[in-house]
């Protein structure tokens, strides 16, 4: 007869590794311990600054990978930081935008060609690298379209990102707004990275 066993102190071992991998780059401080709740053993996570905590029990017949994965992504959508971005791009008017231009009394030769267009872009705050002040952020969504979260992009803040991350915190920002003015006044965009090449 065949049988699986599995080794529940090396599973136990690589959640935690896991685990520590992702929270050291995290935007969010968490506290975690091992324990046992309610007769039931698992990990409990604490982030700073928020009201609840996230507990889950070990799952042995789940990979450590996935078991992992949903605690991130627990941590993700419930208090990762989020930023607003303003974009005022430059665009072409259109023959019939010249025309209502026309319509509206401008002459022939001070017609604008062009034409500012604003709009937000809300951007996650996925990982820190403290010592080098570089964040990877994901584009959630432009103009309020959902944006291909496959795709990341690596910026160097020019200043320290242990105090923007304490302000952001500390709600010290009036706005997820004011705080995407002041992280993209003082970044700037390194390169484009896909997820894929991304270790957790």
């Amino acid at each position: 007869m065949l049988s699986n066993s599995i080794n529940g102190e090396l599973w136990q071992k690589k959640v935690v590794k896991k685990i520590l991998g992702f929270l050291n780059n995290s935007p969010v401080l968490c506290k975690f311990v091992t324990l046992t709740k309610n007769g039931i053993d698992g990990v409990l996570i604490t982030p700073s600054g928020f009201n609840n905590s996230f507990f889950y029990a070990w799952d042995y017949e789940t990979d450590p990978k996935n078991f992992v994965s949903k605690i991130k992504k627990d941590l993700i959508d419930s208090c990762y930081p989020r930023i607003i971005q303003t974009v005022n791009k430059e665009i072409e008017l259109t023959p019939l935008e010249m025309a209502e231009k026309i319509e509206d009394g401008f002459s022939l030769d001070k017609i604008p060609s062009k034409k500012i267009e604003t709009y937000k872009v809300l951007w996650r705050i996925d990982k820190v690298f403290l010592w080098k002040d570089c964040f990877i952020l994901v584009k959630e969504s432009e103009n309020g379209q959902r944006e291909n979260i496959e795709v990341q992009y690596r910026y160097k803040l020019n200043t320290s990102s242990v105090i923007f991350l304490n302000k952001y915190r500390n709600k010290e920002f009036s706005s997820d707004e004011e705080a995407g003015k002041f992280f993209f006044e003082n970044a700037i965009l390194i390169n484009e990275i896909k997820k894929k090449w991304l270790i957790l």
